[in-house]
């Protein structure tokens, strides 16, 4: 088979900007597992081809929980001056 395009551009990129032993992702792949694994936000970084992306380092372990009536569960990896889901 042969893969192509920008998904595999951007895993590509994540591979090649992580660090031994941590799976980093962007933050689109982020915002479809928020709700699985909790995540460090790792912050902004510049990609050839792909320009500044907002990327985390997924964490063995589940997501943070809210308190009632919070609207960002305490610890979750939200970059600085994002909305909130």
């Amino acid at each position: 088979y042969d893969l192509c395009g920008d998904a595999v551009n951007t895993a590509a990129r994540m591979c090649s900007g992580s660090e031994p032993g941590h799976v980093h992702v962007s933050e689109a792949a982020y915002s479809q597992l928020r709700g699985r694994f909790a995540a460090t936000y790792r912050g902004t970084r510049v990609y050839k081809g792909k320009g500044e992306m907002h990327t985390y380092f997924l964490r063995n372990e589940p997501p943070p929980t809210a308190p009632p009536g919070a609207a960002t569960p305490p610890g979750a990896a939200t970059p600085p001056g994002a909305a909130t889901p």
